[in-house]
């Protein structure tokens, strides 16, 4: 009985593991890099990094809230738009995402319109259009 329940586990495990492998059948078995997700910077009129608030993206396509997982420091002014733990939000024809945030100094608000997409056997979310740095005045 002992040698038994090891040996379910271990079949449980394979199948789950088989169904994973048949969502994504067609595509070849290539290393992916780390991707940390896609960026964008925020800078003043004088091209300086700045800290913004309210900083928010939405998928236009399912009218979705945006919440990333990456939690390492980033250069000041970065922000994180979407890392691979909301890969399942976008379809692989694209999805428009609106981003906004809010100079925390002159209280202007910005906001720019990103189109990202997950491709069929991609290892992370691409970037199709969209700004790097948004400016503000």
């Amino acid at each position: 009985m002992n040698k038994i329940i090891p040996c379910i586990l271990l079949i449980i495990l394979l199948s789950a593991c088989n169904k994973k492998q048949s969502a994504r059948s067609g595509c070849p078995i290539v290393p992916c890099p780390l991707d940390l997700g896609t960026f964008v910077t925020y800078v003043d009129k004088n091209d300086s990094a700045i800290k913004v608030k309210d900083f928010h993206a939405v998928d236009l396509r399912t009218n979705t809230t945006i919440k990333t997982s990456v939690t390492i420091n980033l250069n000041p002014g970065t922000y994180v738009i979407a890392d691979y733990s909301n890969s399942n939000l976008f379809s692989a024809a694209g999805d428009n995402v609106q981003v906004s945030a809010t100079d925390s100094l002159t209280g202007q608000t910005k906001t720019v319109l990103f189109k990202l997409a997950l491709p069929v056997c991609s290892c992370g979310i691409e970037k199709i259009s969209g700004p790097d740095t948004v400016k503000f005045n």
